[in-house]
């Protein structure tokens, strides 16, 4: 990819949250005010005039000449929404429930970037201030221990066993975060990664790192929450599953998509058929849908009993990682500072008893 293609695609994607954040303050208001029975036309014209962000306007601008020409707001919103929100916002449009597709995209979308959003506000402020103290530590590493070594050498004075232990421990430090990073990276990337296509050591990584309960929750509620919306609008499960599937959306939703697809063509049940890589209370729910055939009951059922499940795991997460690395922070500052001070207060100690060696 070329330099210009690049900042070109950089330069869509980012226009393109913007509009999605933008379409997400937009949809709760036009919901409310079609739920109130405001005509659609109406309701544009009403909120075009107290919105001040461009993306807004340009969104009710496009909105409203849809409406005066009988098209669909879903087609004149493509080009700036992503295939996902297209595709749920189209078949709630033409079943006429726009606004409680809209409100259930709204609640999808507003709670995880809520969660996201305070877990990075907690987070970055200690993570802001152990980077800065790896820094020290580098520069502690190859400067500053290097140099008592030598003073200590020049004078003959004899370290104490755990000071410079704590000195061998402070040179390696650099190279041990750094791994420990790496380490990170694989199991975020293993919490992500849900291709079939992997080795068998993956899958096993995968399978085994801590924290992919709740990222598969969080997986099969939103899986749930976008069929359950398509099902809800009329459309049959196989229908429902090839929109989610030719949407281009998250790899890991086309993928779940075209096995639960496939499965339910083989005539497998439904609750063999969602037994893939999502939680398994799904499947759980599943076995009464497959006796008394409410399978969109069932769906929307388990995507609000994994929401509510996914909420309280990522506030008990939130609660305890702020405090957790501050305690980490201050482990590593006590130890650092051990490390300049006491050999200091040993010199000083062994050059006022006059211990040492000319």
């Amino acid at each position: 990819m070329r330099q210009s293609d690049a900042v070109t695609f950089l330069w869509k994607r980012w226009k393109k949250r913007k509009f999605e954040a933008a379409y997400l303050r937009l949809a709760k208001e036009l919901a409310q005010l079609l739920d109130a029975g405001v005509d659609i036309d109406e309701a544009v014209h009403y909120l075009s005039g107290r919105r001040k962000s461009n993306e807004e306007q340009l969104l009710l601008t496009t909105a409203g000449g849809a409406v005066n020409r009988g098209e669909l707001i879903a087609a004149a919103w493509a080009p700036m929404l992503s295939n996902l929100a297209i595709t749920v916002l189209e078949t709630g449009e033409r079943a006429g429930r726009l606004p409680q597709v809209m409100k259930v995209w709204v609640t999808e979308r507003s709670s995880e970037r809520e969660w996201v959003e305070k877990l990075v506000k907690v987070s970055s402020y200690p993570l802001f201030l152990m980077a800065g103290n790896a820094a020290v530590q580098m520069i502690l590493a190859w400067f500053v221990i290097p140099d008592f070594r030598m003073m200590y050498s020049a004078v003959h004075v004899q370290l104490s066993p755990a000071s410079g232990l704590l000195m061998d421990l402070v040179q390696v430090l650099p190279l041990l975060e750094t791994l420990t990073l790496l380490l990170v990276v694989v199991v975020i990337a293993a919490l992500l990664g849900i291709r079939k296509s992997v080795p068998v050591w993956w899958e096993r990584i995968r399978r085994s790192v801590p924290g992919k309960r709740v990222v598969w929750a969080q997986r099969t509620q939103r899986f749930c929450t976008l069929l359950g919306v398509l099902l809800d609008s009329g459309l049959p499960v196989l229908d429902a599953l090839t929109q989610l599937y030719r949407c281009n959306g998250p790899k890991w939703l086309s993928e779940q998509c075209k096995e639960v697809h496939l499965s339910l063509l083989a005539g497998e049940t439904l609750s063999s058929a969602f037994a893939t890589d999502l939680d398994p209370v799904l499947s759980a729910s599943l076995r009464i849908a497959d006796k008394t055939g409410d399978l969109a009951g069932a769906i929307n059922h388990t995507a609000v009993y994994l929401r509510q499940q996914v909420l309280e795991t990522m506030g008990a997460v939130i609660r305890w990682i702020e405090p957790s690395l501050i305690v980490i922070l201050g482990v590593i500052v006590a130890t650092t500072m051990y490390i300049l001070f006491v050999p200091m207060y040993q010199l000083v100690s062994s050059v006022s008893a006059g211990t040492v060696a000319p």
